[in-house]
C-alpha cells in the first residue's frame, strides 16, 4: 500500500474563533490527511490547532504493515 500524507492550514479570525490560537494575532486550524493511491477519498483526517507539526499528527495513525508513507 501507498500513501500520501499532507497538512493544510485552514486560516481563521479570531474574534470569531478565539480558541485557534495560531501566532500572534491569527487563528489557524490544521487538516492532516492521509490519502490511498488507489482512491481519491482520504482514508484519514486529522483536526488539530494550528501549530501541531506534521511529525506529531503522525503519532496518531495506524499503520499498515509494509505500507509505504
Amino acid at each position: 500500500m501507498v500513501y500520501a500524507f499532507d497538512s493544510s492550514t485552514i486560516n481563521l479570525c479570531l474574534s470569531l474563533f478565539p480558541w485557534a490560537k495560531f501566532h500572534h494575532q491569527k487563528g489557524a486550524v490544521k487538516m492532516h490527511t492521509l490519502l490511498d493511491h488507489r482512491g481519491s477519498i482520504p482514508v484519514f483526517i486529522h483536526l488539530t490547532d494550528g501549530s501541531v507539526h506534521d511529525v506529531n499528527a503522525l503519532d496518531s495513525l495506524l499503520i499498515e504493515p509494509a505500507a509505504f508513507i
